[in-house]
C-alpha cells in the first residue's frame, strides 16, 4: 500500500512524495510496462496523481505514454493545455498508420488524449484495435500509463485491463468504501490477476 498525504492541486509540494510512490512501484510493476491506473469509484484526484508518476518516469530518462481512456470525463488533456478533438477513440474507431502522440512540456513525456466519446455500440468492436495500438506502442515506449474510469461504474475498464500487464487501484481516505475495494480487486483479479498495489490516497 502506498500513501500520499498531501492535496492534489498542490503539484509542486508532492513531488517528493510522488518520488517515493515510483520508488515502490518500481519494486511492484516488475516486468510490466502497460500500466492501467483506476478506482472503484470516481477519485478527483487520480488522473492528476498517475500524471504526476508518469511525468516522474518521464525525468528520469524514461520514454513515457501517458493515455486518456476515460471517454466520459477525460481530463488529461486540461492538465497538459493540450486539444482533446483528436485521440484514443479516433485511432480505435478508424487505425492510423501515420499518428503521432501529443508532446507535453516535460521532456520525454508524450499525451495521447482521450478524443470524442465514441458512439454507443460501436465502442467496443474496438478491443482488437486497442491491442494492437499498444503492441505497437511496446517498442517505443519504456511505461505507458493509462488513465481509466472507475472500475466498478464503466465496463470499459475491465476491457481495458485485459490488454494491459498491470493495474494500479486508487483509494481515497474517508470516500472509498470498503466493500467497493473488495469488489474492485475482485474485477480487476478476473483479468488475468494484474493487480498490482494501491495507492492510498489521504
Amino acid at each position: 500500500m502506498i500513501f500520499l498525504k498531501k492535496d492534489y492541486k498542490k503539484v509542486e509540494s508532492i513531488l517528493e512524495q510522488i518520488d517515493e510512490i515510483v520508488l515502490n512501484l518500481q519494486h511492484l510493476l516488475d516486468h510490466s510496462k502497460i500500466i492501467l491506473c483506476t478506482s472503484p469509484r470516481h477519485i478527483e484526484e487520480k488522473p492528476y496523481i498517475t500524471s504526476e508518476i508518469a511525468a516522474t518516469y518521464a525525468r528520469q530518462g524514461k520514454r513515457v505514454l501517458l493515455i486518456d481512456a476515460n471517454f466520459y470525463f477525460p481530463l488529461l488533456h486540461t492538465i497538459f493545455q493540450l486539444s482533446n478533438s483528436y485521440g484514443l477513440s479516433n485511432l480505435l474507431l478508424k487505425r492510423h498508420s501515420d499518428w503521432v502522440p501529443e508532446n507535453t512540456s516535460i521532456q520525454n513525456l508524450f499525451l495521447l488524449p482521450s478524443g470524442p466519446l465514441p458512439q454507443p455500440g460501436s465502442k467496443w468492436t474496438l478491443q482488437y484495435n486497442l491491442i494492437q495500438l499498444l503492441e505497437e506502442c511496446w517498442e517505443k515506449y519504456d511505461y505507458i500509463f493509462l488513465n481509466t474510469p472507475p472500475v466498478l461504474e464503466k465496463l470499459d475498464t475491465k476491457i481495458l485491463a485485459a490488454a494491459c500487464d498491470g493495474v494500479v487501484l486508487f483509494l481515497k481516505k474517508n470516500k472509498t468504501k470498503k466493500e467497493d475495494t473488495l469488489k474492485a480487486i475482485k474485477q480487476i483479479k478476473k483479468a488475468e490477476d494484474k493487480f498490482i498495489g494501491s495507492i492510498f490516497l489521504t
